[in-house]
């Protein structure tokens, strides 16, 4: 299943969506390099429905540039970020849907920062607590814009949304002389009395074994508007599903891009969706010295982790953490 097909079937612990069920959108996006392979900071993104009255009409909100109409756009992100792109659907009968997608775009060097926020989504007011951890050597300062006109100088701000919307929030971070500065986007969801929205994401602490090779990942998920109680699939891209809101998987394939998707019904049938892609990492694995079996617990590192018999080693990178 590649990320925005609809990954629902009867039986496979999934919702049913199809063209006689609800209206169900999904959102996908494809990172775009240049002939050298580097990141451009440009986005393609496609967007595709099912249920509900065809034919369908698509809008795309990326934070700082609301209102894209199309199925189809490309979008450039001018700085490095983690961004949601929010897709909305209606059809000819008046129904809408949502889907939300996922991307860490790096378009430069940056040091081993941790830029995050909690909540990424909630119902207006939001109070949106953001923080750059790792480490920074030096004294360093940092200059905040939240989307909204507010601003701040704090390492780790904390600002109150009072208007529904999607935000872009950008810390540029100044250091000492003769070490390179940085800039980082975030994307904040509020919500209104608009349609329900779903983001998801993996924690970055992993754990498993080398031989054979496990990998078990913790997903958490944060639902805005709907009417509760609401009822959760999830398809982590092999073998494996689950109706709970915050999962954890073992993956049984190193080194593989997993497209996740996970789709949330309220009470009243309204279906919203969100996709992303989780890499299996690979951990550098000792050479085993006898048949104790080879574990590993870490917190993957730009795509590696390392593995040791009865040690556990943390390896730092970016972060996030959930509200509650």
């Amino acid at each position: 299943m590649g990320v925005g097909a609809s990954p629902l079937a009867d039986g496979g612990g999934h919702l049913d969506s199809r063209g006689d069920g609800p209206l169900v959108a999904w959102a996908s996006g494809e990172l775009l390099r240049d002939s050298q392979g580097y990141a451009t900071g440009k986005v393609a993104y496609v967007g595709t429905a099912t249920g509900g009255d065809p034919p369908y009409a698509f809008s795309w909100d990326f934070g700082d540039q609301p209102g894209i109409q199309g199925a189809s756009v490309v979008h450039t992100h001018e700085l490095p970020g983690d961004y949601i792109a929010v897709l909305t659907a209606n059809d000819t009968a008046g129904r809408v849907a949502t889907s939300t997608v996922s991307l860490l775009v790096s378009t430069s060097a940056s040091p081993n920062a941790d830029v995050d926020v909690s909540p990424r989504i909630g119902a207006v007011p939001v109070h949106a607590v953001f923080a750059v951890r790792e480490n920074l050597p030096g004294s360093w300062s940092f200059d905040w814009t939240f989307g909204d006109g507010g601003i701040s100088t704090e390492s780790d701000p904390s600002h109150d949304y009072a208007t529904p919307g999607v935000y872009t929030a950008r810390v540029r971070a100044v250091p000492p002389p003769e070490s390179p500065e940085f800039t980082f986007a975030l994307t904040v969801i509020v919500m209104g009395s608009d349609p329900q929205k779903v983001v998801a994401g993996a924690d970055p602490e992993i754990s498993g074994t080398c031989r054979p090779f496990t990998q078990n990942v913790s997903f958490w998920s944060e639902v805005g508007g709907g009417e509760p109680p609401y009822r959760y699939a999830w398809d982590f891209g092999e073998a494996g599903t689950s109706d709970v809101p915050d999962p954890t998987h073992t993956y049984t394939a190193a080194g593989v891009e997993n497209q996740v998707a996970l789709e949330v019904q309220d009470a009243n049938g309204t279906v919203a969706t969100t996709t992303l892609s989780y890499w299996t990492v690979r951990p550098s694995c000792p050479v085993p010295v006898d048949d104790r079996p080879v574990t590993y617990l870490a917190v993957a590192a730009g795509g590696f982790a390392i593995a040791a018999v009865g040690t556990v080693l943390v390896i730092h990178r970016r972060r996030r953490s959930r509200s509650g």
